[in-house]
C-alpha cells in the first residue's frame, strides 16, 4: 500500500520541479553567457550597463522560479514519506478486514507517533494554533490532485492553493487560472445566449457548468467523466479527434489543455503532431466565423511528461488557418502574482499566451 501510493505521490511533485528546474537551467546558461558579456565589455560603449540591466532581469526571473519551487514544496507540508505513512494508516484503519478497522470509514485518522493512530477531534484540534504536522500533512494530500476527491472525480483545480503547516496555513500558491478563466468569459462574452459552446478537456475545471448556468448550449469533452450536471450541458467521454457532431458550435474552448496532447499526461495516447490534428478537427467542428479560445504555456521551458510549453514558432504553426484578432501574455511575477502583458521581450520565464482566433469564412 505505501509503495503504491509514494509513486504516483513522488510522481505528481518530481513533474513539477522537473519543469521549473528546466527553466533554472536555460536561465543559468543566460546568466553565464551575460557574464561573459560584461567581462568582454567597454564601459566607455555602454554596453557593459545594458547587459548588467539584462543580467538584473534573469536574476528576478530566477527569483520568480525559486519561488515557484518554494510554493511546490509547501503543498507537501513534510516529508512526502511521512505524509504517505500517514495515509497508509488511514486507509488501513478503515478496512473491515484490518485489526486496526474502527467502523466508520469517515472519520479521519491521523498518526501521532509511529504505529499508533487515533480519531481526529476538532474538540481537541480545531484551532489553526492547535494544527499538528501530521494533520497538516492530510489536509495538503486531501486538498491536492491526489487526494481522496480527486480519486472519486471531484477535483477541479483551484486557482488559490492554500498550505497547511505545523500551526498555520496561507497562501501556498496561485496558477495560471486565475486569469485564464476570466479570460475565457471575457472572450466569450460577445455571443448570444444560447449560442452553442464545446469545451474540451473539461474534467477538473468547472468553466463547462459555469457557461451552461449562464445560459449557453455547452459540451464537456474530455477521455474522463465529467462530474457536474446541468440542463444545458452534455458530456461526451472521448478523445476530440474521434469526436463529431451534427450542428456546428459557435466557440471552441481550449483552456490549458492543447498543451497535454499527445505526450502520454493524463493516460492519453501518444501520438507525433496531436495537437496539431486536434486543432484542425476543432476547425472542422465550428461554423464559419466561430470563435476559438485558447490558453497554454508559452516561452522556452522544456516538455515534461506532463505538458509542453509553445514557442513563437511553435504557436504559429499550431494557429495556422486560422484569424487571430487577439493575443495577450500572462506572466508570472511571483509565486502570488500574474502578469498580463502585451508582448514577452523574453522567452525565459513562467509565462502563459491567451489567444482569441476565428475560423475564416463568417
Amino acid at each position: 500500500m505505501l509503495k503504491a501510493l509514494s509513486k504516483p505521490f513522488r510522481h505528481f511533485f518530481n513533474v513539477r520541479f522537473e519543469a521549473i528546474n528546466g527553466e533554472i537551467k536555460l536561465v543559468q546558461a543566460r546568466i553565464d553567457s551575460l557574464h561573459a558579456d560584461l567581462e568582454e565589455s567597454s564601459p566607455a560603449a555602454g554596453s557593459a550597463g545594458a547587459t548588467s540591466d539584462s543580467l538584473a532581469a534573469v536574476t528576478t526571473v530566477i527569483d520568480a522560479r525559486h519561488g515557484d519551487l518554494l510554493a511546490v514544496a509547501s503543498l507537501l507540508g513534510r516529508a512526502v514519506d511521512t505524509a504517505v505513512d500517514g495515509v497508509d494508516v488511514l486507509l488501513d484503519r478503515t478496512d473491515p478486514g484490518s485489526d486496526r478497522f474502527i467502523g466508520d470509514a469517515l472519520t479521519p485518522i491521523v498518526v501521532k507517533e509511529e504505529g499508533t493512530a487515533e480519531p481526529f477531534d476538532p474538540a481537541v484540534r480545531g484551532t489553526v494554533a492547535a494544527l499538528g504536522a501530521d494533520d497538516a500533512a492530510i489536509a495538503n494530500y486531501s486538498a491536492s490532485h491526489l487526494g481522496w476527491a480527486s480519486q472519486a472525480g471531484y477535483w477541479f483545480n483551484p486557482p488559490i492553493s492554500v498550505a497547511h503547516a505545523e500551526g498555520g496555513v496561507r497562501i501556498g500558491d496561485v496558477n495560471e487560472r486565475i486569469a485564464e478563466i476570466p479570460y475565457v468569459f471575457a472572450a466569450l462574452s460577445r455571443l448570444p445566449m444560447g449560442s452553442r459552446i464545446l469545451d474540451v478537456g473539461s474534467t477538473e475545471s468547472t468553466v463547462a457548468v459555469s457557461l451552461a448556468s449562464l445560459g449557453y448550449q455547452v459540451t464537456a469533452l474530455d477521455p474522463r467523466p465529467y462530474p457536474l450536471e446541468h440542463s444545458n450541458l452534455r458530456v461526451h467521454v472521448g478523445l476530440i479527434e474521434e469526436f463529431s457532431d451534427e450542428a456546428p458550435y459557435d466557440a471552441v474552448v481550449l483552456l490549458s489543455s492543447i498543451e497535454h496532447f499527445g505526450i502520454g499526461a493524463y493516460q492519453l495516447p501518444e501520438a507525433d503532431q496531436a495537437d496539431r490534428v486536434a486543432m484542425r478537427r476543432i476547425r472542422e467542428l465550428l461554423r464559419p466565423g466561430g470563435l476559438l479560445v485558447l490558453t497554454t504555456p508559452f516561452g522556452q521551458a522544456p516538455t515534461t511528461d506532463l505538458e509542453r510549453t509553445y514557442r513563437p514558432e511553435d504557436l504559429d504553426q499550431l494557429l495556422m488557418g486560422w484569424d487571430v484578432v487577439e493575443r495577450s501574455y500572462l506572466t508570472r511575477a511571483s509565486a502570488v502574482e500574474w502578469v498580463r502583458e502585451n508582448a514577452v521581450s523574453d522567452l525565459f520565464g513562467n509565462h502563459v499566451v491567451l489567444i482569441t482566433a476565428v475560423k475564416p469564412g463568417g
